[in-house]
């Protein structure tokens, strides 16, 4: 009868355990899988499922917690909790600075390009030569000399018209580039903030359902444990009331060391029980273990293992 609580215990307590096994590691990954540290779970994450922060690629998350252990998890999300609101507060400083800059649009200018410019200069300087030869040619006439005077002012007014317009034309490609520069600026910087606080969404999302999923696994071992430490007891009180009540049972579990074995082995099983709901020991561990408890006492059962004597014939002498 020993045998038999001691076996139905550890029946009972295995699928007990390996339940509460499978219920606590469900998002977690197998045992023949060796977990990945949160930095190589980050590094096999390619493609990004959304578009790099800062040029930070962001990481799947269900696939980086599907990888790691949930303590790894918290750790991980925590530091990437961390740096998601670090990086939103950088962009917002520099948004404010670039909503600080002027952003009135500066008009287009019709542009005058180098070339343009040389072959300008070159065309006037040398109409420029040429009336400097009339004016100082002895053989021109008075006339000529006058009309070349004109021509000579003119003409430098057509130079600085021409170096004018060539340096507001660079002035205002330059001050354009700036405000195309400034607008794509901002632009990129509120793209990233917009993806910075859905990454962050993202994680406190995540975070919440570990929360959960921890609190139900907590929860569950907390039922699980108590039922099982009920059952205990009503068999160890039905067993030493047994015992009690029975002077048979009572000579014979107490008068050698089979009650120091029984209460060695409930132990055991207890500890095996509770340490695999705990999720201290895997499922192999804890099959092994109450594998060999059941075989060690199935071993040093004495069930049919003597003969039983052969009844008396009565007949004649």
């Amino acid at each position: 009868m020993l045998r038999g609580i001691l076996i139905a215990s550890l029946l009972f307590g295995g699928a007990l355990s390996a339940g509460g096994i499978a219920h606590a590691q469900t998002p977690n990954p197998t045992a023949t899988e060796r977990p990945l540290s949160p930095r190589e779970a980050e590094k096999s994450i390619s493609p990004p499922i959304t578009p790099p922060i800062e040029g930070r690629p962001i990481p799947d998350l269900d696939k980086v917690l599907s990888g790691i252990k949930t303590s790894d998890g918290f750790a991980f999300l925590h530091g990437e909790r961390r740096w998601v609101i670090d990086e939103i507060q950088l962009i917002h400083d520099r948004l404010v600075r670039l909503a600080a800059q002027p952003h009135f649009q500066p008009p287009r200018l019709p542009e005058v390009t180098d070339e343009a410019y040389r072959k300008g200069l070159s065309d006037i300087q040398s109409q420029i030569d040429r009336y400097q030869e009339t004016e100082s040619d002895p053989k021109a006439t008075e006339t000529d000399k006058v009309q070349a005077q004109i021509k000579l002012v003119d003409l430098t007014r057509q130079r600085a018209r021409l170096d004018l317009s060539y340096e507001n034309s660079k002035n205002s490609i330059a001050q354009l580039s700036a405000y195309t520069e400034l607008i794509s600026s901002e632009k990129n910087l509120n793209d990233d903030n917009n993806r910075a606080e859905h990454y962050l969404a993202l994680v406190d999302d995540a975070i919440s359902r570990m929360l959960v999923t921890d609190e139900k696994t907590s929860d569950f071992r907390l039922w699980m444990g108590g039922t099982f430490a009920l059952l205990i007891a009503l068999v160890i009180g039905g067993f030493f009331s047994l015992a009690w009540n029975q002077n048979i049972v009572r000579n014979a579990i107490f008068t050698n060391d089979r009650g120091l074995q029984f209460v060695t082995l409930f132990a055991l099983i207890i500890a095996i029980i509770l340490f695999g709901m705990m999720n201290i020991l895997e499922g192999r561990e804890l099959s092994a273990l109450l594998g060999g408890l059941s075989g060690y006492i199935l071993g040093r059962s004495n069930l049919g293992s003597r003969s039983e004597p052969a009844p008396a014939h009565d007949g004649p002498a």
